[in-house]
């Protein structure tokens, strides 16, 4: 929202005058900015915006940004994923997400793999061997007493 929006839409409450002395805009400025026409680009962002709104219900909410710009690019409109992205956050349209899962082979996460890795060792655990202790790296910065 740019400044002179908010002062339109609060100086019902507040007062011209005082909203633009507090923001630092000359009161001027503001009625010139209320009197001009809406640029081109603005037109047209109103008009893609309308366009993708449709595109967005007809894939029944599941498109996002690159789909929704193949779509409009198929119909032979001229913009960037970038574009269409900003102009679905600011009318709040977002696609939807498939989270895939990932799966471990084994048991990574086990207690006692967890415990020794949060102590700092980490013990061997192969069958008629001895458990081997070493000592996770510690930050050389950090500051410890010196090993007795």
């Amino acid at each position: 929202m740019s400044i002179y929006r908010f002062i339109d839409a609060e100086r019902a409450t507040f007062g011209t005058v005082m909203l633009c002395r507090h923001l630092g805009v000359s009161t001027s400025a503001f009625y010139d900015w209320q009197d001009r026409p809406p640029s081109r680009r603005e037109i047209d962002n109103r008009s893609l915006t309308k366009r993708i709104h449709h595109i967005h219900e007809a894939s029944r909410g599941t498109y996002g940004a690159p789909r929704v710009t193949a779509e409009l690019r198929a119909e032979g409109i001229r913009v960037s994923r970038k574009r269409v992205a900003r102009l679905m956050r600011l009318a709040r349209l977002q696609g939807v997400h498939i989270r895939r899962r990932r799966w471990r082979k084994g048991p990574v996460n086990s207690d006692r793999h967890r415990t020794a890795w949060a102590r700092g060792h980490i013990f061997s655990t192969a069958p008629g061997r001895t458990p081997i202790r070493t000592r996770r790296r510690t930050d050389p910065h950090r500051l410890e007493p010196p090993p007795a």
